[in-house]
């Protein structure tokens, strides 16, 4: 008997698949992620500071956030604590 299951071949590049459209939580968490950064960047430029530590809780756990695993942490930390400098 042969299966009538069709099934979606995955494309080369993320830019193909439309992740964005497919997912609309995605999209939301996305475009709220880049916003926050985009005043963080704004921040930064107006104060001139310099981020001399950056830490992260997440269920009750605290690490060090850096260039690495920024993105993660800003997905899904609970807080964000950080030590500037002008």
């Amino acid at each position: 008997m042969a299966s009538t299951t069709t099934t979606e071949r995955i494309p080369q590049y993320y830019h193909q698949w439309k992740a964005d459209d497919r997912f609309p939580e995605l999209k939301k968490a996305l475009e709220t992620h880049r916003a926050n950064l985009q005043k963080c960047q704004e921040l930064k430029r107006t104060i001139n500071f310099k981020i001399c530590k950056s830490l992260a809780l997440m269920n009750k756990n605290v690490s060090t956030i850096n260039s690495t695993n920024l993105l993660f942490k800003n997905l899904f930390c609970e807080l964000g604590i950080f030590l500037i400098e002008k």
